[in-house]
């Protein structure tokens, strides 16, 4: 079996494609233990105390077994992220002491800072605008190149609607189809028409 198609292994990342590797990862980590999701997006557990009425940072010896057992999953966290990286990839983030700030190196590396993710919505939402079925293209092999410029948007922050999307492609079919969207648009309720259901 591949690397990376199996539920018991951690989702591989080469350096490409980082959007489809990041759903998976975050959808593996939570199927695993929510917690470690939790520790991977806002940062690991750290075992505090209060003295003198003052939070303050827990020494080993302090530790009880609540606090191990979330210490344990910080580990696990960090090694989940490792376990689903290529070598390369690793190099980058090796540095980084949590698994909070390696996925935050990562989003960095490969999805850009701000400025570059409005650069990449901005190319990404001018590919849906312009997007066309090609004449000789499948119903199929259109709707991979769709799905790709949305998954796209969606993986920065820009989601469309059901409703959004059904109508783009409507609008987007060759002259053969105008007479199925036509009888689309007449029989269906085109805000609650689902886009599978559309495809299909």
């Amino acid at each position: 079996m591949l690397e990376g198609l199996s539920t018991t292994r951690a989702p591989f990342f080469n350096g490409v494609d980082f959007p489809y590797w990041k759903i998976r990862m975050e959808t593996y980590l939570q199927s695993i233990d929510y917690d470690l999701w939790h520790i991977v997006s806002n940062g690991p557990y750290i075992p505090k105390h209060v003295i003198n009425d003052k939070e303050v940072i827990k020494t080993y010896e302090a530790y009880d077994e609540e606090d191990k057992k979330m210490l344990s999953k910080n580990a696990k966290a960090k090694y989940a992220l490792i376990c689903g990286l290529d070598r390369d990839v690793f190099k980058n983030i090796e540095q980084d002491s949590t698994a909070h700030d390696m996925w935050k190196m990562l989003e960095v590396t490969h999805q850009g800072t701000n400025a570059m993710k409005e650069t990449k919505i901005q190319i990404y939402s001018t590919q849906y605008e312009n997007f066309k079925m090609k004449v000789d293209e499948t119903i199929a092999n259109m709707y991979t190149r769709f799905t790709t410029i949305t998954n796209g948007l969606n993986s920065l922050g820009k989601v469309l609607s059901q409703k959004e999307m059904v109508t783009k492609i409507l609008r987007s079919l060759t002259k053969a189809y105008q007479g199925k969207v036509i009888a689309i648009q007449e029989a269906k309720d085109l805000s609650t028409l689902p886009l599978e259901e559309l495809i299909g």
